[in-house]
């Protein structure tokens, strides 16, 4: 394979076959993983990957994150334990754990709760956060009096808080502002303008 390294060779366990297939992209909240190029259902009904070869060996540093000899990719290092944290409250397990993985990558510590009592309990026992991004439809308690509780506790009050919600009326946004919500987004959300806003609602914690 040629590249502006050179010539390149990958090294494959074995070959099984070669078959049409039809590339489906990664449907949102979900962002391109670098070396994918999208998904496939296969004849049985399993769903596949599909790797993109040349975005593999075409990026820059590729060596430091994967093994030339051995094929196994390293770990990415840990975040920095000065690097912001955030507390990602939504009682949906799979938007918590992608958007946890979104702000992961982007080297951010992230805590999670399942809903507002459970994020309000970490912040009582002590939990520091640079931001919190909040849902609003949640049980025992939503979006709306986590909010509300902490604005209302000096502690907590000037945490910056941002509301990812479906909910995108109005009315639901207005309420979000008047309880003193940073900023307001709405599923399925942008990661990139999502990431572009969060220095920026961090900086409100530090001023």
């Amino acid at each position: 394979m040629a590249s502006t390294e050179g010539m390149l060779a990958v090294a494959v366990e074995r070959l099984i076959g070669q078959q049409e297939i039809v590339v489906k992209p990664l449907p949102p909240p979900l962002s391109k993983p670098r070396g994918v190029l999208g998904t496939t259902i296969l004849g049985d009904g399993r769903v596949v990957n599909i790797l993109d070869v040349d975005d593999l060996v075409g990026q820059p540093g590729v060596n430091s994150s994967i093994a030339a000899v051995s094929g196994k990719v390293q770990e990415i290092p840990a975040s920095s334990s000065q690097s912001p944290q955030i507390l990602v409250v939504d009682d949906s397990y799979t938007i918590r754990q992608l958007l946890s993985l979104t702000l992961t990558r982007a080297r951010y510590r992230v805590v999670q709760a399942k809903d507002g009592v459970d994020a309000l309990e970490k912040l009582q026992n002590g939990l520091a956060c640079s931001l919190a991004i909040v849902d609003i439809e949640m049980p025992r308690m939503d979006g709306f009096e986590l909010l509300r509780s902490i604005r209302s506790t000096e502690r907590f009050a000037k945490i910056p808080v941002a509301m990812l919600t479906s909910r995108s009326g109005e009315k639901h946004r207005q309420m979000a502002m008047e309880l003193g919500a940073n900023q307001y987004f709405t599923k399925p959300y942008s990661e990139a303008q999502l990431l572009q806003a969060i220095p920026k609602l961090i900086h409100q914690s530090i001023i």
